[in-house]
């Protein structure tokens, strides 16, 4: 946080803490529609200043039994964001309340308290037959920690609705739960695009060099968005082992997948990878001789300058001898 940014906080929270004292009344209102929305006013200013709220929270336990399901709905997120620990007990027993919404809501409420003592009752409600609910749970035991529902959570990234999916995939990766890797492998192929790129962004937090036989598949799947993820995959898991099949994909049709190799192989700066990559410089797709060009710049292999050269001479594409003409110039300012 910059001086500037703390500065303004410390001037905010007064303001915040008056703001809440003002709202303490209307929690008393006998309107259930003025009880929400000082509520809810609440629930926002904790989500920027808990500490600021603190008064409010003997309220918010209160309102937690209030005959009003809405009112009933702001207190749990209230108590959420503001960090009421003393409306847990009141807020696992909404766990197990008939209605979808305060199920949904107590869920979130205990993952944002990280309260161990619901892993049970959270884990329960995986099988909910709402899809909010489960996705709202599967959540909350990825905040909390839950390493032991890692086989429940594994059977959603099944599910019929993508939010399940895709919250059971971030949940795992949080989890570090490597033995989902084959799983959210396959999620890579999900229709859903929130979905795969949650299982993406799991996946490269759990991957690593022994995995790269999960992922090299990957590189030869129809869709290029597929391809793609597999290059970035083995770029994080360090797989210098798949260096040959990456260059491969120089002469990829998609654009975005060319690209990801070439990040992936100037990344790595294998030196046994120049040889290959001058070789593409003589590959009948014009796609491929572009990026091999860059690639050996970016690499500054001092070997490459000569195939660059007799490059210059050979090639008519007035844009790939610019692209050279670039390389040699990285190459030869860089330092011995």
């Amino acid at each position: 946080m910059t001086l500037a940014l703390a500065l303004a906080f410390l001037a905010a929270a007064p303001q915040a803490e008056k703001r809440v004292q003002e709202l303490l009344p209307r929690l008393q209102s006998e309107k259930a529609q003025d009880r929400e929305r000082a509520m809810r006013e609440i629930r926002d200013i904790a989500r920027k200043d808990r500490d600021a709220c603190r008064k409010a929270l003997p309220e918010i336990v209160r309102l937690l039994k209030d005959p009003e399901t809405r009112v009933r709905r702001a207190a749990v997120e209230a108590a959420g964001y503001a960090g009421a620990r003393d409306a847990l007990p009141e807020i696992r027993l909404l766990l197990k309340h008939e209605e979808e919404d305060l199920r949904e809501e107590a869920a979130e409420a205990l993952g944002r308290l990280r309260d161990r003592d619901s892993l049970e009752d959270l884990a329960a409600l995986l099988k909910d037959r709402e899809s909010d609910v489960r996705s709202k749970a599967v959540e909350a035991l990825g905040e909390i920690g839950a390493k032991d529902a890692t086989p429940r959570i594994l059977e959603l990234l099944k599910d019929p609705e993508s939010d399940v999916r895709k919250n059971a995939a971030e949940a795992l990766g949080r989890l570090g739960a490597r033995e989902a890797i084959p799983a959210l492998v396959e999620l890579l192929r999900d229709k859903v695009t929130d979905v795969r790129n949650d299982a993406l962004e799991a996946l490269e937090e759990l991957a690593s060099r022994e995995d790269a036989p999960h992922f090299l598949p990957l590189l030869k799947d129809p869709d290029p968005g597929v391809r793609r993820r597999g290059v970035k995959l083995l770029e994080r898991a360090d797989a210098k082992s798949a260096y040959p099949e990456i260059l491969g994909l120089f002469a990829d049709e998609d654009r975005d997948v060319r690209r990801a190799a070439f990040e992936a192989i100037v990344a790595a700066r294998i030196p046994e990878s120049v040889p290959k990559v001058v070789e593409l410089l003589r590959h009948d797709k014009r796609e491929a001789r572009w990026v091999a060009a860059e690639a050996l710049g970016y690499l500054r292999a001092a070997e490459a300058i000569g195939p660059l050269e007799d490059f210059l001479k050979e090639e008519k594409d007035a844009r790939l001898r610019e692209a050279a003409k670039k390389a040699l110039d990285r190459i030869r300012k860089a330092p011995d």
